[in-house]
């Protein structure tokens, strides 16, 4: 993991920053569009992702005869992953729309929370022995003990430890960027985005099994 803290204490500038690495992650519509609504409600100049954008939209909305529209997806790619993978962004956008915003950022320090023990207990060794007493053949936890562990440890039930889990790390069919931004936290009045690295720097994955590299 590694965190980027925002010189700022607005939200508004935070949350503008965070769909800019999501877009440059996953350049789908639904950040640029929310970008869009804050800098709409808050007068604030589009930003240059917003920007080029909005640039290749109108030409691909108005010449595009085969009717495609960009919330679309397709088998490998379904709409509805792409907007269960916008969702974080959605709930924070509605929670500032509603000027109450401590669920959406608890949820998302949540779901840092369950990224983070994830990835330490993968690495734990399992201490648990098979019924007859023998040491088990898998040496490491299997992800239903993780899940197990965290939910006990958050008070929640493990399918909801390994959704918001497997929503979290899901990797997109194609990424531009190896930062992937994983949440938006408020420390001590500041914010924070926490990222996690995919691939290798300068990577970017355009169709599934073809991966360009510099």
């Amino acid at each position: 993991m590694a965190k980027q803290l925002l010189p700022t204490t607005c939200f508004e500038t935070a949350f503008i920053e965070y769909l800019r690495l999501k877009f440059e992650f996953e350049p789908l519509m639904h950040y640029a569009m929310a970008a869009l609504h804050v800098c709409d409600q808050t007068s604030r100049e589009y930003p240059d992702f917003v920007k080029g954008f909005l640039a290749w939209f109108a030409p691909s909305f108005l010449f595009d005869h085969k009717g495609a529209f960009p919330a679309q997806g397709h088998q490998a790619n379904p709409a509805g992953a792409r907007w269960g993978r916008y969702e974080d962004c959605h709930e924070l956008l509605e929670g500032w729309l509603n000027d109450d915003l401590d669920a959406a950022l608890k949820r998302q320090e949540t779901t840092l929370i369950i990224i983070e023990e994830v990835e330490i207990k993968m690495a734990e060794d399992r201490d648990d022995e098979s019924a007859d007493g023998r040491k088990r053949a898998m040496t490491k936890k299997p992800e239903g003990v993780i899940f197990g562990e965290i939910a006990d440890d958050l008070g929640i039930s493990p399918d909801t430890v390994k959704r918001w889990y497997r929503r979290a790390t899901e990797m997109p069919e194609n990424f531009l960027s190896h930062i992937e931004p994983v949440a938006l936290l408020r420390t001590d009045g500041q914010f924070t985005i926490e990222t996690r690295e995919v691939g290798r720097p300068g990577e970017i994955r355009f169709r599934p099994g073809k991966v360009l590299r510099p």
